[in-house]
C-alpha cells in the first residue's frame, strides 16, 4: 500500500495548533486544527515530512531574507 487516498487541501497559518501522538512503535499521528485534521504517518513517511518541510522551510527563510534586502535597497 504505497498510495495516498485523498485528495483535499488546507491552509495552515501561525497560531493554528498542531500536536502529535504516537500509536505504538509504528505510527505518529499529527492533529492539526481546532476541527483535528489527523494525518497518520509511518516511520519512513513521517521522515520524508521531516525532510521535505525542512528544506521548505530554508527555502521560505532565504526567500524572506531576500525580501527584506530587496525592500532596503
Amino acid at each position: 500500500m504505497n498510495q495516498l487516498a485523498v485528495s483535499t487541501w488546507v491552509i495552515v497559518n501561525e497560531g493554528c495548533a498542531i500536536t502529535c501522538k504516537v500509536s505504538g512503535s509504528d505510527l505518529a499521528r499529527l492533529l492539526i486544527g481546532e476541527n483535528q485534521l489527523e494525518l497518520e504517518l509511518d516511520a519512513e513517511s513521517l521522515r520524508a515530512l521531516v525532510t521535505h518541510s525542512t528544506a521548505a522551510l530554508a527555502e521560505l527563510e532565504a526567500q524572506f531574507e531576500q525580501e527584506e534586502r530587496d525592500s532596503g535597497a
